[in-house]
């Protein structure tokens, strides 16, 4: 993952930001991928089948 911003100017405080926003990015991967877990455990005991479950959150993890 790489962090780029336009700047007009020197800013000091640019390289804190892109570390902000990776660790956003990163801490919202982490988020999909425990309710991804959730929901195939969850499912597990429910005997429902994986397949259905997997199909929805395909669609929001790449």
């Amino acid at each position: 993952m790489a962090g780029f911003e336009n700047q007009l100017a020197i800013d000091p405080d640019m390289d804190i930001r892109n570390l902000i926003y990776d660790a956003t990015a990163w801490d919202w991967q982490l988020t999909k991928i425990r309710e991804t877990r959730r929901k195939n455990r969850k499912a597990q005991k429910q005997n429902i089948p994986l397949q259905a479950v997997t199909e929805d959150l395909e669609k929001r993890i790449r």
